[in-house]
């Protein structure tokens, strides 16, 4: 496991990236390998030709929710009500 204890404390960075491939071919060095974290996405950190560090995050697409039900437009319910009161 990486140890962070050298680095001084301060603001971490998240950055939202598909892939930590495209990092590592941008120079950058991997410092924790990509991890699945459940219902949220994957993450990774890497650090930067300057040591920068910094983590990846990548999340998952959304499931196909069901569509809505259009809603009624206004007046609908009283026309259909009113053309079955009157007598035929």
């Amino acid at each position: 496991m990486t140890e962070f204890s050298s680095h001084a404390a301060g603001t971490f960075c998240w950055v939202e990236l598909a892939s930590t491939a495209k990092a590592t071919g941008l120079g950058a060095q991997v410092m924790v390998p990509p991890r699945d974290i459940p219902k949220t996405g994957r993450f990774s950190v890497v650090s930067d030709p300057q040591g920068a560090m910094f983590a990846l995050h990548s999340v998952p697409k959304a499931e196909a929710a069901p569509k809505p039900k259009p809603k009624p437009k206004a007046g609908t319910k009283k026309k259909a009500a009113k053309k079955k009161a009157k007598p035929a």
